[in-house]
Order: C-alpha cells, then sequence, then structure tokens
C-alpha cells in the first residue's frame, strides 16, 4: 500500500471522530460547538479527498474504479462499526443518562450496556460483516481467475 492509499484509509477516522463527538459532548458545552465544526471540517476535507482517491489517485496503485468504490463502502461501513465500538467503550466509564426528565438516573458499566443492547446498536456489525465476507470472497475470486 502506498502512501495515498494509506492516507485514504485512515481519513475514514474522521467519520468516527465525528459521530463520536456529536453523540457525546455536544450537550455538554456550547464550547464543544467549536470542536464539532472542525471535525465537521476535518471530515468535509476527508471526504474530499477520498473523492479525489477513487476519481485520480487509485492510478497509482493500479487499481480499477469498481474496487475503489467497494473499498470506499467497506471503510465507511468500518468506520460506523469503531463508532459504535467507541461508543459503548464511552458509556462503559463515563455512563448513560436514561429515564424522563427529571426522574431519570445514570447508568454505568454493564447496565449502561443493558441498556444500549435494548436499542439494538450492535446491530450495526451485521451489514459490515456481510459486506465485508462478500468483499473478500470476490476480490479472491478475481485475484484467482486473473
Amino acid at each position: 500500500m502506498k502512501k495515498s492509499g494509506l492516507i485514504y484509509l485512515l481519513s475514514f477516522l474522521s467519520y468516527s471522530l465525528f459521530l463520536l463527538y456529536l453523540s457525546v459532548f455536544t450537550t455538554l458545552y456550547p464550547v464543544v460547538e467549536l470542536g464539532a465544526f472542525v471535525l465537521g471540517i476535518l471530515s468535509t476535507a476527508s471526504f474530499i479527498y477520498q473523492i479525489t482517491y477513487i476519481v485520480y489517485l487509485r492510478w497509482k496503485e493500479n487499481i480499477s474504479l469498481p474496487r475503489s468504490i467497494a473499498r470506499f463502502f467497506l471503510y465507511l461501513l468500518i468506520s460506523i462499526g469503531l463508532y459504535v465500538i467507541f461508543f459503548y467503550i464511552y458509556v462503559f466509564f463515563a455512563g448513560i443518562y436514561f429515564g424522563f426528565m427529571g426522574n431519570g438516573e445514570r447508568y454505568y458499566g454493564f447496565e449502561a450496556w443493558g441498556i444500549l443492547n435494548a436499542f439494538c446498536l450492535w446491530l450495526l456489525f451485521i451489514p459490515t460483516a456481510i459486506y465485508a465476507a462478500i468483499y473478500y470472497i470476490v476480490s479472491n475470486k478475481i485475484k484467482k481467475s486473473s
């Protein structure tokens, strides 16, 4: 993997960080809006680089257009899976506030995970696993046939 491909792979982490930042910190302090703005700009710049990679930079690594588009969706789904993992870790230590206004409680640890599992957030891993399996099966068949 060349330098442009590695930057392409790492650029998808900005989406996970942006989602985590929005879901965790935006309700805490008004100063946090600046961080959301900066991460939004980083995510936008990452998306522009990813489109540039798909259109132009993939030629340097000898990757076809359909394969670069397939990699885009694979990395995007993996970044959403990373967001879920980061969010579960955050909730385990920082807790989750659950209940109606005024009479809710904060839950920590495995109790918080139980509440998150009630929302079936872990189901976001299923499309990622299916798409990753299809991607690797198809790419291995293409490599064997050529």
